[in-house]
């Protein structure tokens, strides 16, 4: 086997971008879908438990670290890194809507206050 050129760190980026993206659409909306599901599961029987996107990267990093555990494979560790990429894309999501639900707000408010009667009238 012919050893790699490509750092983990550059191959996860490619496959974060361009594979994965492609199959299962943007990080946050899907690791979103995906820990709804995990949120049904484990609240049965068990209360209610919620699983948000950044817990399915995390959960997905300990999964190939424990996988790495038993055997070192290079592709677990090309995983952690893309598993790693998801987390801060979906920060930056996130951080997104926030900045635009932030200035909807704000034009929200200046209207309103825009629209206030005269009390000099």
């Amino acid at each position: 086997m012919e050893p790699k050129t490509e750092s983990v760190l550059d191959e996860a980026a490619k496959v974060v971008a361009g594979d994965r993206r492609k199959s299962y659409g943007p990080v946050l909306e899907s690791f979103e879908r995906i820990g709804l599901m995990w949120s049904a599961i484990l609240s049965r029987g068990h209360g209610q438990v919620f699983v948000g996107p950044r817990d399915v990267a995390r959960m997905m990093m300990a999964m190939k670290i424990a996988r790495d555990c038993h055997a070192d494979k290079r592709d677990n560790l090309v995983d952690i890194a893309g598993y790693a990429l998801c987390a801060e894309l979906i920060d930056l999501a996130q951080a997104e809507e926030e900045r635009c639900y932030e200035k909807i707000c704000k034009v929200l408010t200046e209207d309103t206050a825009n629209k206030q009667p005269d009390s000099h009238q």
